[in-house]
């Protein structure tokens, strides 16, 4: 396979080369928040999560509180798996666990760590060209570490950077207060459930952050966006026109245009659509 970073091979090994040096530790699980869990099923080998769960008990209990719609997941798989049979065992699946997820606890660790190795390096003309954003609203969704949001800043009215991880709203929110910025503000929030008005977006960015939950988050920006405004999404994969998100996203239905752009030698899109 080829990953949204241009890498071959298995999720977990591109995990491994692009956090290589990463410290995490299977204690960085508990950080986890319900935004993560929300997809956990479908990312980790279910005999090394049964094998973490069963090793801390404690970890089922808190994954329960954040996100209830998990606990049939956890019954499921620590009635079919028991406990590690050894140590050793325990020590190889918690390692298989935590980079099968790496991207998820890095993040909540070192979001500054994270930006640097996950994020593509977007120059500000792939806006600009698309939009003039002069006294213009902003909406970054899905921002991270606010690195849409804090470029448009200086050149829009006022950019709500939408942010469903505590810790990048924290970082974004220091930073704000370190640079003294006045016009970004940091929200909670999904693609899919947006916490604006209707009609309220001129311009709304996402980078690497949709397709989660596709037909939703469609819907939702058309309900936030007013007439005459533009929707621009960054993915970080090549076009692939036997995916699940393209050929959606660029049907007659939805109208989204895609040019292919090239950065260090690795592909990625940018879907625009204006309404």
């Amino acid at each position: 396979m080829t990953d949204r970073w241009g890498h071959s091979g298995t999720w977990e090994d591109m995990l491994r080369q692009t956090f290589k040096g990463a410290d995490i530790k299977v204690e960085d699980l508990y950080l986890l928040e319900a935004c993560d869990l929300e997809g956990l099923k479908e990312r980790v080998t279910p005999r090394a999560i049964a094998a973490v769960l069963h090793a801390n008990p404690s970890l089922e209990r808190i994954w329960g509180t954040r996100y209830p719609e998990i606990c049939t997941f956890i019954d499921k798989v620590t009635t079919e798996y028991g406990p590690a049979s050894t140590r050793q065992e325990l020590e190889f699946l918690s390692d298989k666990i935590v980079w099968e997820i790496a991207e998820l606890l890095i993040y909540h660790r070192d979001p500054k760590f994270y930006e640097k190795r996950a994020a593509i390096d977007l120059d500000l003309k792939e806006l600009t060209e698309e939009v003039n954003f002069d006294n213009r609203i902003v909406v970054d969704v899905g921002a991270g570490t606010g690195r849409i949001a804090f470029q448009a800043a200086p050149l829009s009215r006022w950019v709500f950077a939408v942010e469903p991880v505590t810790s990048f709203r924290r970082f974004m929110r220091e930073r704000i207060r370190n640079e003294r910025i006045k016009n970004v503000y940091v929200i909670d929030g999904l693609l899919s459930d947006i916490p604006l008005p209707d009609k309220f977006v001129d311009v709304l960015t996402t980078c690497q952050a949709f397709g989660w939950s596709l037909l939703d988050e469609l819907q939702e920006i058309e309900r936030v966006m007013r007439p005459g405004g533009i929707a621009i999404h960054f993915s970080g994969i090549p076009i692939d026109e036997n995916g699940t998100i393209h050929p959606v996203i660029t049907s007659d239905k939805w109208g989204y245009k895609c040019q292919q752009l090239s950065n260090q030698g690795a592909l990625h899109c940018k879907y625009v659509r204006r309404f």
